[in-house]
């Protein structure tokens, strides 16, 4: 299974905008054409779903580098804070199961 979405990397008033996608146990993202990064689930430092973001934004730490990544755009309406819930819920769920996989794959 893939996953692409839209999202926002950033904190703040300063973020950029691409395409993260999730398959074949990597995460990817790419904006303006060029990739930010392109790793293994597994080699992800930490990823941390904060409360407050309600599962539509996660923090990760790749590579030493710590990224804020949101399914939601700045300036969203209601629709667009709907729909990034809904995205966010089902990235984590996809996450969590990709990571699952990778573990019980390594213990086998």
């Amino acid at each position: 299974m893939t996953l692409t979405a839209v999202v926002e990397c950033g904190k703040y008033f300063r973020a950029d905008r691409g395409i993260l996608t999730l398959g074949d146990d990597r995460l990817r993202f790419e904006t303006d054409g060029e990739s930010s990064f392109d790793v293994p689930l597994g080699s992800i430092q930490k990823i941390v779903w904060h409360w407050y973001s309600f599962s539509a934004a996660f923090e990760a730490t790749i590579a030493g580098k710590n990224y804020f990544l949101s399914f939601i755009p700045r300036g969203a309406g209601f629709g667009d804070w709907y729909h990034g819930l809904r995205t966010g819920h089902r990235w984590r769920a996809a996450m969590k199961n990709v990571a699952s996989n990778t573990a019980a794959r390594a213990a086998n």
